[in-house]
């Protein structure tokens, strides 16, 4: 399976200040991206993961995106020397 990702944040700003005869506009634009290959080297991707929660306003959840990915149907795959469930 092969996994291609592009990535993208952009932020606009505008300022401005009224004088006698115009106004003075003061524009700040930043974006970035990146681009990941396939693969599972530095500046690249091999799986995908996405999912819906609801969290409290103070909750904070840890996902730990370098361990075994979850199946399709959600069940993490037992580790090496545990029993599964």
């Amino acid at each position: 399976m092969a996994v291609t990702s592009d990535f993208g944040i952009s932020a606009t700003v505008r300022n401005t200040k009224a004088s006698d005869l115009s106004a003075a506009a003061d524009d700040l634009i930043k974006r970035y991206g990146v681009h990941l290959e396939s693969g599972s080297g530095a500046g690249k991707a091999d799986r995908i993961f996405a999912d819906t929660r609801t969290l409290a306003a103070s909750a904070t959840e840890t996902l730990d995106l370098a361990g075994p990915s979850p199946t399709r149907t959600g069940r993490r795959p037992a580790s090496p020397g545990s029993s599964s469930s």
